[in-house]
């Protein structure tokens, strides 16, 4: 996972990290190191912090200490990019050393299952679930199940 920093002047989203608000926040190494994706880039620092789902969230519980992550100073061709950052929601890290956002919050506690739900909508109202799926509220037909694959 990456995150544009508030010292990133050419990230694409408007919503920066400023890390030096955070009383978590870790920097591992003093080197800026790159990271490609597609055909763009990102540079930034190894970092550490506490991630949570949502703001009213506590560590065990929505919340999951000292996640990887890189803080991006700069980023070049993904000016078209609106995330604010990659979440590692594959499978596997591919023996990349990266560390995946859902099974790190499974494993510290902070989700009760070790999954994420999309509901994709035409209407621009999708929802993404981290931590099981609400069948109530987003079925409203058959769940297609699909098994992922390399």
């Amino acid at each position: 996972m990456w995150v544009g920093s508030d010292v990133c002047n050419n990230c694409a989203n408007p919503n920066k990290f400023d890390f030096a608000n955070s009383t978590t926040f870790k920097q591992l190494t003093p080197y800026i190191s790159n990271l490609s994706y597609g055909m763009g880039s990102v540079w930034g620092f190894d970092t550490t912090d506490q991630v949570c789902l949502n703001e009213d969230s506590v560590i065990g519980n929505g919340c999951m200490a000292d996640y990887l992550f890189k803080t991006v100073v700069e980023q070049k061709d993904l000016s078209g990019l609106a995330g604010a950052g990659l979440i590692g929601l594959s499978p596997s890290n591919q023996y990349s050393g990266a560390q995946l956002f859902v099974p790190s919050l499974y494993e510290q506690g902070a989700i009760k299952k070790n999954m994420f739900s999309m509901f994709i909508d035409q209407t621009d109202v999708s929802m993404m679930q981290i931590g099981g799926y609400n069948l109530d509220k987003y079925a409203k037909g058959p769940l297609n199940w699909v098994d992922l694959t390399s």
